[in-house]
């Protein structure tokens, strides 16, 4: 059927081309865009009308029926707006949905185009949370299914700050089902690929998109500084502002860096996967020092993680609910009694032992009703000996800093 189909829209567009020359209709199966380029406002009014009676025709030919209540007339001059107004045919639409992607032919946005695929994210979103399945696989599927729903086309539109909360949020949600009290900076930073990020989606996905256009010759750029600097509400040069923007930069004025504040991107000499993983540093170092403010405990973390072994536990045979308990130690969301104190009578102090205020580390290395079970997991170790090797951030956090002078070295 599919087959069949491409046919006959191969015959349609083929003979509309043919009957206009200033015509350029893209085929495709069920999403057909016709565009006529032109400097004559009159010729381009003359040739939409003549696309609507050539449609109109070929559908009689074939005893097809159109459907003109979802077709659409856009113009991007507002003279030729006007005009078409005024003449019978399909509406006259400020945007539009063009596979998938919202177009926007006017300098303006569409919400209502935008909510629909914003409701699409999450809806998968609240599907995957559903799931019993592990954290890993939740992170996976928020990867293959929201997050693309919800930001197809996100280098071509820009997406609103209040709709990536919400996607934020929707995703956290959806991989997340552990303490709620956990800081999903740290999540997100430690666990959770760039991929099922919806933050990390809407930088790289525009930076990258207009790093390709520009070294394939698709805009010049000196038209992308020029328009980097315009005012503007909608498509890809909004969509890079807003990239940028998120994660503190700007584009230099020859528009061959990417200025942060930890130093300059060359984004159009460097490999693709540099330039990637540079955008994702700035990300994560922003959102750590936005979390530190909030969370003063876990401000260490902005000096650096040592992934490797932090994460080490993860490549162990542990059962998955050991290394979720780890999970959210590591994020701050230990709830000991000082916390529970807040909203529930009975004060601070620990309840097992009732010698002290339980806080994180009264419950890992002070409180005498765990002295059996502390011992069997340190084995020979001491905590002082533990605190020697890496520091006592990572023996109330589990999170190993990174080595200064590696970090050094290697920037």
């Amino acid at each position: 059927a599919t087959d069949w189909l491409a046919l006959v829209i191969y015959m349609y567009t083929s003979t509309l081309e043919a009957a206009h020359p200033n015509l350029h209709s893209r085929p495709y199966v069920d999403d057909i865009t016709s565009v006529v380029t032109t400097g004559d406002a009159l010729e381009m009014v003359e040739v939409v009308t003549g696309m609507i009676d050539h449609t109109k025709a070929f559908a009689a030919d074939l005893a097809f029926q159109p459907n003109i209540t979802k077709s659409r007339r856009f113009a991007t001059l507002p003279a030729v707006r006007v005009a078409l107004t005024a003449l019978p045919g399909p509406p006259v639409a400020p945007a539009f949905m063009d596979l998938g992607i919202v177009q926007t032919p006017t300098p303006c946005a569409a919400p209502s185009l935008a909510d629909k695929r914003l409701h699409s994210g999450l809806d998968k979103f609240e599907r995957t949370a559903t799931l019993a399945v592990p954290f890993k696989r939740r992170i996976l599927y928020c990867a293959a299914s929201g997050v693309p729903a919800a930001l197809y086309g996100v280098a071509a539109q820009p997406i609103s700050a209040l709709r990536l909360a919400a996607l934020q949020a929707g995703a956290l949600r959806a991989m997340w089902r552990s303490s709620t009290r956990s800081a999903s900076e740290l999540i997100m930073a430690l666990y959770v690929s760039w991929r099922a990020n919806p933050m990390a989606v809407s930088i790289v996905k525009p930076c990258l998109a207009m790093r390709n256009c520009i070294l394939t010759g698709g805009i010049t750029l000196e038209s992308v500084v020029w328009a980097y600097h315009c005012d503007t509400v909608a498509g890809p040069f909004r969509a890079l502002q807003d990239a940028l923007s998120r994660i503190g930069a700007i584009l230099t004025p020859d528009g061959r860096s990417i200025r942060c504040p930890q130093g300059e991107i060359p984004w159009l000499t460097w490999p693709l996967a540099h330039v990637r993983d540079a955008l994702l540093g700035r990300l994560q170092d922003r959102s750590l020092q936005q979390m530190a403010i909030r969370r003063p405990a876990l401000a260490p973390v902005v000096k650096g993680i040592d992934r490797y072994l932090t994460l080490q536990y993860e490549r162990s045979d542990a059962p998955e609910v050991r290394k979720a308990a780890l999970r959210v130690l590591q994020t701050g969301g230990s709830i000991v009694q000082k916390v529970a104190a807040k909203w529930i009578p009975g004060g601070g102090r620990c309840p097992f032992c009732l010698l002290a205020i339980e806080d994180v580390f009264h419950l890992l290395w002070a409180c005498p009703r765990w002295a059996m079970i502390r011992q069997q997991g340190l084995c020979t170790y001491t905590r002082a000996a533990i605190e020697d090797t890496v520091d006592t951030f990572a023996t109330l956090t589990g999170i190993v800093l990174a080595d200064p002078t590696l970090v050094a070295a290697q920037s």
